[in-house]
């Protein structure tokens, strides 16, 4: 079922989103351990999981945006990568999710309500713990389902929002 939804996503999704996801996916693809994120690259993932945030990621310095990603993104404590990213200006758990879940080399999911809905998770805690619970399951049912992180995750995205009601 997931594999289902996940095409229906990549079929479905919009130019403009397809398009930034597909850059990402490059970028991602080009990276090795000890490279880091630059203005522009965080610019467009955030572009990609959060527009309205543009204001607070334009006003990160390129040093702060340099440190923080490689530091987060060469750290194999999952909270500590997630907190290095968040000490960025307008990086919270959803935005940091995302560069370590396109960038890093463990496998990571994107913190998103969508996503969470679709496993029953209807909690909105927003803290480390809640964020490392989602983790662990994303990566168990990757294991479980034999399938990619990301393709999980559009798999899930898709689902609640062919599924869930309007008012979340």
């Amino acid at each position: 079922m997931v594999l289902e939804y996940a095409a229906l996503y990549t079929a479905e999704v919009s130019a403009k989103t397809w398009s930034l996801e597909t850059q990402l996916e490059t970028k991602a693809s080009e990276r090795n351990d000890t490279s880091c994120l630059t203005k522009d690259d965080l610019i467009n993932l955030n572009n990609w999981k959060s527009p309205r945030n543009i204001r607070n990621i334009e006003r990160n310095e390129v040093g702060d945006i340099q440190i923080a990603t490689r530091n987060a993104l060469s750290s194999d404590c999952d909270q500590q990568a997630l907190r290095y990213l968040c000490a960025l200006c307008g990086i919270r758990t959803a935005v940091g999710s995302a560069v370590l879940h396109f960038f890093h080399k463990k496998a990571f999911p994107v913190y998103d309500f969508r996503a969470r809905w679709s496993l029953n998770i209807t909690s909105t805690e927003d803290t480390y713990e809640s964020w490392q619970r989602y983790v662990d399951l994303h990566r168990q049912l990757v294991a479980e389902w034999q399938i990619d992180s990301r393709t999980l995750d559009r798999g899930l995205w898709k689902f609640s929002k062919v599924h869930q009601p309007p008012n979340r």
